[in-house]
């Protein structure tokens, strides 16, 4: 532990070396989101590095945390760092005052080369002024992790199409597992799952002309598409048993266990199931297509976690925050972070030097789409209250009790519009 601590220490010490030692103790407040492990051995780099900055770091399960950093925020007791997702949540905070304006930052310390630009103008407002940085794995979606095995050993196509999964769904249950482990208790699985289908029928740049009204919900056939989709794969028992109550935490587990087949998640699924190895093969398939003759569109392929600085910071407090700001977002951090993690990260410079990278980011369903165009992932492409309405409908639809997706795409359609005239 000793001699680790000290290999940390050296790589912390090598990427702040130009940034001078403070004279008395300050501690920092930093608030992360639960969800996002592996960043611990940046933290202890850190630390050791800078024995004169004490850092204080504050987590939550993913949903509590936006629930809790609102309050705060609200509060007027904004974190000195804090992590949001991207898009409406993060210029949230931005709008409220309570993220510092980096961007003299940016250019000061050469940080824009840590990222990729598209990410970085994400986190850019209409004015060119820069309120944050992304700061985590980039995570794929548009696929279905499966377990190998099972497939092969009842000798199980694996599904290209929303119109043929019916009877690759009822070949998995008569082989005696569910389909896919889905839940959507907290909505946000279903709304990214409606990205994906978006995407497979149209450009990120379509769908964002859905805030300004350029496109609208009821008028916007890949919307419709996307909808019919979702409630065809629900009304043919793509899903297993209870997933609208089931947590998405509870579904991986349940992969992981043997009783599912497929897994619709993001790359992250590890966390939840303390393994990278759940006992089998794994493998990516596409997500069964709308069209599978049509190449994909775009890609919710993105850099989903931002980090921001506190607007209250001043004096000694706001140079502590900038040393960790800088080495958090560094080469040498990144390393440590996308090791822990086995993924590649938003920051271009640490990506080949990344030993630990999980195979299955290797595989031809996430490759392809690298070189996509890319959108912000759906429950943090539109404002808020929109959202929320989204995961009620899309709720509705795939409970398939009569609720159409014309009703559906309306009531969307009138929340949208009330948040385009706000």
């Amino acid at each position: 532990m000793i001699r680790r601590r000290t290999l940390l220490a050296g790589i912390a010490a090598s990427a702040m070396m130009t940034l001078p030692a403070l004279a008395e103790t300050v501690e920092l407040t930093v608030w992360d989101n639960a969800g996002n492990p592996g960043r611990e051995a940046a933290f202890a780099a850190f630390e050791a590095a800078n024995p004169d900055i004490e850092l204080n770091v504050v987590t939550f399960a993913s949903e509590e945390y936006k629930t809790q950093l609102r309050v705060t925020v609200a509060g007027g007791n904004t974190p000195d760092l804090f992590t949001t997702n991207g898009g409406f949540t993060f210029f949230e905070y931005v709008d409220r005052g309570a993220a510092m304006d980096i961007t003299d930052l940016v250019e000061e310390y050469g940080w824009a080369e840590r990222t990729e630009a598209e990410f970085l103008a994400a986190d850019t407002d209409e004015n060119g002024r820069i309120w944050g940085m992304p700061w985590n794995t980039t995570q794929y979606w548009q696929g279905l992790f499966y377990d190998k095995d099972f497939f092969e050993a009842n000798d199980i196509p694996l599904p290209s199409s929303v119109e043929g999964f019916k009877d690759i769904a009822q070949k998995i249950q008569d082989a005696g597992r569910y389909p896919i482990a889905f839940g959507d208790k907290d909505g946000w699985p279903a709304i990214l799952m409606l990205g994906d289908y978006l995407v497979q029928t149209t450009t990120p740049d379509e769908i964002r002309k859905l805030n300004t009204g350029e496109n609208t919900w009821t008028d916007f056939k890949p919307a419709k598409d996307a909808f019919e989709a979702m409630a065809k794969l629900a009304a043919d028992g793509a899903f297993a048993p209870g997933f609208l109550s089931m947590n998405h935490e509870a579904a991986i587990m349940s992969w992981v266990g043997k009783r599912t087949a497929m897994l619709y998640n993001g790359t992250w699924w590890p966390n939840v199931a303390k393994t990278d190895d759940p006992g089998f093969a794994i493998g990516v398939a596409k997500l069964p297509m709308i069209d599978p003759d049509l190449p994909l569109q775009g890609t919710q392929y993105w850099a989903s976690i931002q980090l921001l600085m506190g607007a209250h910071l001043e004096g000694e407090k706001k140079e502590a925050a900038i040393k960790l700001f800088d080495f958090l977002t560094s080469k040498e951090g990144m390393i440590l972070y996308g090791n822990a993690r086995k993924a590649i990260t938003t920051n271009p410079q640490a990506n080949p030097e990344i030993t630990e990278i999980a195979a299955f980011f290797r595989e031809p369903e996430f490759l392809r789409q690298n070189d996509k165009p890319k959108i912000q992932f759906l429950d943090h492409a539109f404002p808020i209250p929109v959202i929320e309405v989204i995961k009620v409908e899309l709720q509705k639809i795939m409970q398939n009790n009569g609720y159409t997706v014309d009703e559906a795409l309306a009531a969307i359609e009138a929340a949208h519009v009330a948040e385009r005239k706000s």
